[in-house]
């Protein structure tokens, strides 16, 4: 059964609430060089966090590397959920794709809530236009990293702890250990699973996307 939270001071079942899930993985993670069991982790807590429920759409953004660190992780999972993964560069780049892929009128349209994974200003103009939409909006972000914009919006927050912490709903790729294999890049595995291939078999980046969309574009050789 999914959690009752509290928005604008009311309670909301949310297991009666579609929603989209803007996350970008870079910020809740402060580690553009994660490997996959840290990323499975961050996003298997991030789902916690934000009261995940079957129907709702799952964009993930971050640098080419944890991208695709974060598809070998599903790969290798017996049990995941399905999510968009986004590759992007360039300050911002995350946050910016994922606000790209998400107008506010198609969210609207589509769902009831929106949930933000990041402290980034940069989202306060898109919550505040969900929220005046009608639609139900909460934050989750590191405690360190929510920006003072966003603080000032005094919107409902839940917090992001990290890697080590304990996951109350076993869900995700995360509770799958990762076969010592994965940690290798050979290029022929790496064709699969990404949009470019690779310029050495040993190459650490490339962009990353699910099948189900095009290809981002981002693929330089080294994160923002």
């Amino acid at each position: 059964m999914a959690a009752a939270v509290i928005d604008q001071g009311q309670t909301i079942d949310v297991g009666r609430l579609r929603s989209l899930h803007l996350v970008d993985l870079e910020n809740l993670l402060a580690d553009p060089w994660a490997r996959g069991p840290q990323v499975g982790h961050a996003l298997d807590e991030y789902l916690d966090c934000a009261c995940f429920h079957s129907g709702d759409l799952v964009f993930v953004a971050g640098n080419p590397w944890l991208m695709v660190e974060l598809a070998w992780w599903q790969l290798d999972s017996a049990d995941r959920i399905g999510c968009h993964r986004f590759a992007a560069r360039g300050p911002h780049g995350a946050d910016l794709k994922l606000l790209e892929a998400a107008p506010i009128a198609w969210v609207a349209r589509r769902f009831d809530r929106l949930v933000v994974g990041s402290g980034d200003g940069v989202f306060a103009d898109r919550l505040v236009a969900a929220r005046a939409s009608g639609l139900a909006v909460r934050i989750v972000s590191r405690p360190d990293a929510l920006s003072g914009r966003l603080a000032r919006l005094d919107l409902p927050t839940e917090w992001f702890c990290g890697e080590g912490q304990p996951v109350s709903r076993l869900r995700t790729s995360a509770r799958w250990p990762i076969d010592a294999s994965t940690s290798r890049w050979s290029s022929a595995r790496w064709r699969t699973i990404t949009s470019v291939p690779p310029s050495t078999p040993n190459a650490a980046n490339a962009s990353a996307t699910s099948v189900a969309l095009p290809a981002t574009g981002a693929s330089g050789l080294k994160p923002r």
